[in-house]
C-alpha cells in the first residue's frame, strides 16, 4: 500500500520579534495573547521519499488552508491509471470536512481516517518526532522569523528513510 499521510503542528516561541497586523498572513492571527508567534506546519510524506510541505506564519489549520494543501498534493500525482494513493490523517476538524474527502476520492485515491490518539499508527508522527528532536537541538540558532523558517526548511530537506518508517508502522 501506497500511505501519503498528512499531518499538522504548530510552533511557538516568545521573545519573537513582534509583527504589525499588515504584516501577519493567514486566516488567523499569528500572534497569540502572550505574545507567543505561531507557525503552521502540514508536512506529507510518502514512503518513496515525496515531501510536501505547508508552512506559514499563521494560527492554526483552517479548512480552507488544508484544502489548498490536498489540491497541491493532487497536482503532483500522476492522474489515474496511476497506482491508487491513501490519504492518511487524524481527527483536525480540517482533515475530515467533506470537500477535502470528496476532492481525494473524485481523483480516485482513498482517505484513512487515524482513531484519535493513535499516534503509533501514523509514520508521519515519527517524522514529526525526528522534527521536533531536531529543531529542538537547534533551536539556538533562531533569532527572527527568517532564521526559524531556514531551520525549518532545512531540517525537512535533510529527513530521509521514510519507507523504514512505513513498515514500522506496519504498511508494506
Amino acid at each position: 500500500m501506497d500511505v501519503v499521510p498528512g499531518n499538522t503542528t504548530l510552533w511557538r516561541w516568545q521573545n519573537a520579534p513582534t509583527l504589525n497586523r499588515q504584516e501577519q498572513t493567514g486566516n488567523a492571527p499569528a500572534q497569540n495573547l502572550r505574545g507567543e508567534h505561531q507557525f503552521l506546519l502540514i508536512l506529507g510524506i510518502d514512503c518513496s521519499g515525496m515531501v510536501w510541505v505547508r508552512f506559514a506564519k499563521v494560527a492554526g489549520t483552517t479548512v480552507e488552508i488544508f484544502d489548498d494543501y490536498v489540491r497541491t498534493i493532487l497536482n503532483t500525482l500522476a492522474p489515474p491509471p496511476a497506482p491508487q494513493r491513501t490519504f492518511m490523517w487524524d481527527n483536525l476538524t480540517a482533515h475530515n470536512c467533506a470537500r477535502v474527502y470528496n476532492r481525494v476520492v473524485a481523483a480516485g485515491h482513498r482517505v484513512l481516517r487515524r482513531p484519535a490518539y493513535r499516534p503509533v499508527d501514523g509514520p508521519i508522527e515519527y517524522v514529526f518526532n525526528q522534527l521536533q528532536c531536531q529543531l529542538t537541538n537547534r533551536i539556538g540558532e533562531v533569532t527572527d522569523d527568517v532564521s526559524f523558517s531556514t531551520l525549518v526548511h532545512d531540517i525537512i530537506t535533510k529527513l530521509n528513510g521514510f519507507d523504514a518508517t512505513f513498515v514500522h508502522c506496519g504498511y508494506t
